[in-house]
């Protein structure tokens, strides 16, 4: 149901003359790994290896490992490009979804009919849908609009799971909007992003779902993260290793914040910002992590100590408030 652009991944190989290729594939999508690579091989003659690693968005460029086996090409599904350039060229596959969004839409009449002013959002699988969702909701009677995109990549009603700026492009000018994608990852973090109701309507299991209890329950944990924080009299700060997510800057500068509140703070730096990871620093207090900001909010309850994002750290020492990011008035 995915479309994985097969003949121009072939294509591009044959172009480059590439003889060894890395394809990434984020969790979603990796069971359609081996076929591809075996599809790839047998159609350009080139080593096609796939990283078995963990890959959470294009931020996540797996740079390093195709550097080490030399690589001459990554090949990254699922995302459109995000971060910086990378210095091993790199081909994203957007991975369009070719199903129906009909069914799921049908399933969502009931809870958008409080709104008349409507925002639609998804990822990119299903940008290419906006159009017919947008007509399906205007035949219902409702005005609805499509944000433009982030400066860092170009499709409008695009979110991430961080940056979620073509919908702040509209907010003032819709009453809720309505996310079309799997999961509830992307729209919890627009609800935590807004003080906008988000509503999720998922075309894979057709569930729909308005955010807003779940996005009270996050925020509940989160003022508990923050608190127990406060008290905690060694904190560690955690810079990110990935191609998209390294903000040493950042972490140095809350380290100095953190220690003109009398605290004592040290860097640390990992690839994988995890429990597994953080558990044998058993002196810390506390850890703030300046890598993925989702992190801290959706892992926060697999940590055995609290863990704090890079916004959630400026409320911590005063740069920022809990009301303007809770969107309290």
């Amino acid at each position: 149901m995915f479309d994985l652009e097969g003949e121009q991944v072939v294509r591009t190989i044959k172009e480059r003359k590439a003889k060894r290729v890395l394809l990434q594939f984020p969790e979603g999508l990796k069971r359609y790994a081996i076929a591809t690579a075996l599809s790839i091989g047998r159609e350009t003659g080139a080593l096609a290896i796939v990283s078995a690693d963990p890959c959470y968005g294009a931020c996540d460029i797996e740079v390093d490992g195709a550097r080490s086996i030399q690589a001459d090409l990554i090949i990254h599904y699922g995302h459109c490009q995000y971060s910086e350039e990378t210095n091993i060229p790199t081909v994203y596959v957007e991975t369009k979804w070719r199903g129906s969004i009909s069914d799921v839409l049908e399933r969502v009449v009931p809870l958008l009919a409080p709104y008349q002013k409507i925002g639609l959002v998804t990822t990119v699988q299903h940008t290419h849908q906006l159009g017919s969702a947008r007509e399906f909701l205007e035949k219902q009677g409702k005005l609805v609009k499509i944000g433009h995109g982030s400066e860092r990549f170009g499709r409008e009603g695009q979110i991430l799971g961080c940056d979620f700026s073509s919908a702040l492009s509209i907010q003032h000018e819709v009453d809720a909007f309505l996310f079309i994608g799997g999961g509830v990852f992307h729209p919890l973090g627009l609800a935590l992003a807004t003080d906008h109701v988000v509503i999720a309507a998922d075309p894979f299991t057709l569930k729909v779902e308005n955010l807003s209890d779940r996005k009270r329950r996050t925020l509940r944990r989160r003022w508990q993260a923050l608190e127990a924080a406060r008290k905690a009299a060694r904190i560690g700060i955690v810079v990110g290793l990935k191609s998209g997510q390294k903000r040493l800057g950042e972490a140095c500068r809350i380290k100095k914040m953190l220690e003109d509140l009398g605290k004592e703070a040290v860097l640390l730096c990992s690839r994988e910002i995890s429990p597994e990871h953080i558990a044998n620093f058993t002196n810390l207090e506390a850890i703030v992590e300046t890598g993925c900001p989702r992190i801290a909010v959706d892992d926060s309850s697999r940590f055995s100590i609290p863990v704090l994002n890079q916004r959630e750290a400026m409320i911590l020492v005063g740069e920022d408030s809990w009301e303007a990011y809770a969107g309290e008035t």
